[in-house]
Parts: structure tokens; sequence; C-alpha cells
């Protein structure tokens, strides 16, 4: 998932699966339903909050982002084709986020290995459906203070690691309102 400062919000995922077969007919019963339209979504339109801990960000914000891999593995073997059985994985969760650098405090995360949280809050539009996406438990893997040049803003870009939330039991959750 992508969160950009200027563009749409963008995510991808990938699928993997044992096998595939080709229908000659549509399956199910009845007639075709339209899928849902729903607005494309912004940085500048739709984030509606971003919380790091118990700090409110949105407003020093620059970019942010996420990856989710499940390792799941395609298990083949001689004399068929495709995978025959899937392995499971681990879940491995990252991401960034990189702020105005206003302060210390996100850096000193970093350097003491401090656990904090995650929240990103996109809402579609005022007062129509929002999303939380929430991470209860992050550490800073690294965090660096980036000064571009002359006349430039200092940057704290940080990446993050999720792990399970001993009180919640949740590495992460997503929240939808109606």
């Amino acid at each position: 998932m992508d969160l950009p400062t200027k563009g749409i919000l963008t995510g991808t995922f990938n699928l993997l699966g044992k096998r595939s077969q080709s229908s000659t007919a549509t399956g199910g019963t009845g007639s075709n339903t339209a899928a849902a339209q729903n607005t494309v979504q912004t940085g500048v339109d739709n984030v509606l909050s971003i919380l790091e801990g118990p700090t409110y960000l949105p407003q020093i914000t620059a970019s942010a982002g996420w990856q989710i891999a499940n390792n799941l593995r395609a298990r083949n073997v001689l004399g068929a084709l495709g995978p025959t059985s899937m392995g499971t994985g681990s879940i491995a969760l990252s991401g960034t986020h990189t702020s105005y650098y206003t302060d210390k405090a996100i850096i000193d995360k970093a350097i003491n290995q401090t656990q904090s949280a995650l929240a990103y809050v996109l809402q579609e539009s005022a007062g129509v459906r929002a999303t939380v996406f929430d991470f209860p438990a992050i550490k800073y893997a690294n965090g660096k203070r980036v000064a571009g040049g002359k006349d430039q803003d200092v940057m704290a870009e940080m990446s993050w690691t999720a792990f399970r939330n001993s009180t919640e039991n949740k590495t992460f959750r997503i929240t939808r309102f109606s």
C-alpha cells in the first residue's frame, strides 16, 4: 500500500494458487450485477488522520506505505503440473513513514528500539465510509534525518517492522466504518 502526498493511494497484491482451470460457462445463477463504484482516493483528499503512538501526525507526514508478505510457497513435484500443495509461512509486515523533522522523539524511538504504534485513517469523502489501517505494535528498523540541501526541509525517513501486540494479540487490523 502506498500513501503519497500528491497522487492516488495505491495498493497491489499477488495471488498464489494451486491450479487454474478453464470453465465453459460462468458460475452462479441469476443476472450479472455491476460492481460498486467508489471514488478514487488521494493523499490530498482522503487521509483523515495519522497516528504515531499517541501523536497526531497528518500535518507533518509527507508519505507512508507498507508491505505484507505471508511467505507462502508453492510445493512442486515431478510428475504434476502445478503445485501439489502450498507451504505456509510467517507474516512479514514492514513499512516506511516520511515526515518533516520537527523534533528528535521519532528518531530516539529508532535508536532506543522503543515500541510504538501506527494508524492511518482514510475516508472516502466527508462523512462517508472510513477505513483504519492499524499497526498496534511496531519498532523502527532505522531512522535518519535527511537534509537535502540549502533551502530544503529536514525530513525524518523511518522504516519500521510490525510484530504481534502481546495485549491485543494482533499484528495488523483493518476496520471499516460505513
